[in-house]
């Protein structure tokens, strides 16, 4: 219901005042595709042009479907590691320098897209494959389609032109095309039937877990679909390829480690280097997903995939990945995506959260062979989805008053904090399972390798390029770190209001962000930091409180501070919101100032400060501090700046003005 209210919604608000390029009834937002391309005569692209001459001419459709599925194998050979000059980004006059035989607004060769012919075959091609889809046998019996045949069939037709599609993608000249001739809305059909039959195939599954390999197969098989889908969505909406290069090959590959790489990095870091022309596809490419119901089965994916795990099932996380990448690329700096995502149900979605699986299913080396590949799951690969799933809410909410507002009700701080800190429960718990397990002393601190008849867990690097083995603690510390910065990052910093004035070069569209919601997030954030240290705490027992909570609180600590200044600094008048939300009884409590003095030796463990803390720990800790004792110089520092700061009437004006 929340998908087909949402569609209307959207559709009510756009179907006037908006201005674009194309015809019809999309309005002009898509410009006609040109310069055509061709392929030219020399090297592979002769051998494709001839390829695709028999695949036209020929007449026999069994044989026109052999031969388009040749000229395909050869196509993805030949453009296997294709990047295009300059994206993609044709100019509308090209010099005799760039495209010496481009004549008649022909241009000669693939250096920059593909040609427009190919392009529309492959959008056909994606209606073939809904079908097949969409006609699966997810029901009990076995009327329908019969799924291995369907699976195989997928696997040697449909997997190759959605391979091609994301070759075709890497290229702002063949997004232009594929988005005017209604690519977009085929890919989200597609979209929208697997999600359907994944859907189905979760409310079928018994309570008791005794279902069939079949079902099993048909959830890594529909989920591998998705994959693909959803990847080429990313892609069309965002042209960077470290961000969608790394992700696309893990559908095809075992290794996941690039993966978690890639999830921490910045969507706006990202837009920093995109040309002008390339960030006015982003925000043409965003609308046209958004119109044709990309974000509503993208927030419907979530949705079922938060069931499989409640279920305990297998999950491609993957999939995760590139669903919450796609919808942070679609709602940064988006008010009216915003707020169509809330329309939605969105924000609902993510304050659930995704469930962090239980430790049984956490260290289980799955012995399920899903599409040939074994999903093992790790810490690091569960943190980042969570720390994923938590930028994508910003990016929902920042800048936007009605969605921040949203999250101020119902008990919706309360939530937040839970989901915030339940990567800490999941790390307690694995913490304790590794001290109940017969490991050598020492293990904790070293590399770890848990291992029994039925688990095998590996920690992977957040930084490296393969699967290797990295310590428990450094895992856990950069979870900490990302997870403090992305609370502190809902407020409104000295640098966002520098670049609502207006950088040229920054590669952001500047967004009005009013004073109203400046305000609101220094509420919010509080209220959720008076949540979340009690959270924190109730993971400890009585007698002692772990390593890794010290951890935990002291970073967040540091950076809550650190982004309290900024704010300050920047808006001087904030003060008196950040008094009447208690910052003082924040500050001068156990939470904070009086934090751990009872047990200063546990405090004075190495913590990940974040923010260009570790330059100041390092100057505090030469003259002898303590971690207590930098936390309390921190915290009076702040307590020095809102007392000279004119942004509150209480502040009492300095002598020296007498």
């Amino acid at each position: 219901m929340n998908i087909v209210k949402g569609v209307a919604d959207l559709i009510r608000r756009t179907s006037s005042g908006q201005t674009g390029d194309s015809p019809g009834a999309q309005g002009e937002r898509l410009s006609p595709p040109t310069p055509r391309i061709r392929f030219s005569e020399g090297n592979d692209e002769a051998v494709l042009s001839s390829l695709w001459e028999r695949y036209e001419n020929t007449v026999d459709k069994a044989e026109k479907k052999r031969s388009f599925h040749v000229f395909l194998k050869q196509f993805l050979t030949v453009f296997k590691n294709w990047e295009p000059d300059n994206g993609g980004q044709l100019p509308e006059a090209a010099s005799i320098a760039e495209y010496s035989m481009r004549v008649n607004d022909i241009v000669v060769g693939c250096s920059a897209g593909h040609p427009a012919e190919i392009i529309l075959t492959l959008i056909e091609e994606i209606g073939q494959l809904t079908t097949l889809v969409s006609e699966l046998n997810t029901g009990v019996g076995r009327t329908g389609m019969d799924f291995p045949a369907v699976s195989i069939s997928f696997t040697s037709e449909g997997l190759p032109v959605l391979d091609a599609l994301k070759i075709i993608t890497r290229s702002l000249h063949n997004c232009r095309v594929f988005g005017y001739y209604g690519g977009i809305q085929k890919l989200t059909a597609l979209m929208k039937g697997a999600v359907i039959q994944l859907k189905t195939v979760v409310g079928a599954i018994p309570a008791d877990e005794s279902f069939s390999n079949l079902i099993v197969e048909k959830m890594g098989f529909l989920q591998r679909v998705l994959v693909y889908v959803v990847s080429i969505i990313c892609c069309f909406i965002d042209l960077n390829s470290n961000v969608y290069e790394k992700a696309q090959m893990y559908s095809i590959t075992e290794d996941f480690s690039v993966i978690g790489a890639l999830s921490s990095i910045d969507p706006d870091s990202l837009k920093d280097s995109l040309s002008e022309r390339t960030l006015h596809w982003h925000w043409k490419a965003v609308v046209s997903v958004m119109e044709a119901g990309g974000l509503n089965w993208l927030v419907e994916l979530l949705r079922v995939i938060r069931r499989l795990s409640m279920k305990e099932q297998w999950t491609d996380m993957t999939l995760q990945f590139l669903t919450l990448r796609t919808l942070s690329f679609a709602l940064c700096d988006n008010p009216r995506g915003q707020n169509h995502f809330k329309s939605i149900g969105g924000l609902e979605v993510l304050l659930d959260g995704l469930t962090l699986p239980s430790i049984n299913m956490l260290l289980l080396k799955s012995a399920t062979q899903v599409d040939g590949r074994r999903e093992q799951y790790s810490l690091l690969k569960i943190f980042e989805l969570h720390v994923l799933s938590l930028e994508v809410l910003r990016e929902a909410v920042f800048g936007n008053v009605n969605n921040l507002q949203f999250l101020c009700e119902n008990g919706r701080v309360h939530k937040f904090a839970n989901s915030f800190c339940s990567p800490a429960f999941v790390f307690q718990e694995y913490i304790q399972l590794m001290e109940d397990s017969a490991l050598p002393e020492g293990s904790q601190t070293s590399t770890l390798n848990l291992k029994n008849d039925n688990a095998e867990s590996y920690l992977v690097e957040p930084s490296a390029p393969s699967p290797e083995k990295a310590p428990c603690n450094q895992v856990w510390n950069d979870c900490v770190v990302k997870l403090s910065r992305v609370l502190c990052s809902f407020l409104l910093a000295a640098e966002d209001v520098k670049l609502q004035h207006g950088q040229a070069t920054s590669g952001r569209i500047p967004t009005s962000i009013s004073s109203v919601y400046a305000e609101l997030s220094v509420k919010w954030v509080l209220r959720v930091l008076l949540q979340v240290f009690p959270c924190i705490r109730a993971c400890s027992n009585q007698n002692e409180f772990p390593n890794h909570l010290w951890v935990f609180i002291s970073t967040l600590q540091h950076c809550a501070l650190n982004a309290f200044k900024k704010v300050l600094t920047s808006s001087a008048p904030l003060l008196e919101v950040f008094r009447k939300e208690g910052i003082w009884d924040l500050i001068f409590s156990e939470n904070f100032f009086y934090f751990g003095s009872s047990s200063e030796e546990c405090y004075e463990v190495s913590t990940p400060y974040p923010d260009g803390s570790p330059k100041k720990v390092e100057e505090y800790s030469a003259s002898g501090s303590t971690g207590i004792q930098i936390l309390q110089i921190e915290a009076s520092s702040f307590v020095e700046l809102a007392a000279t700061s004119n942004g509150s009437i209480h502040n009492l004006v300095c002598s020296c003005h007498f």
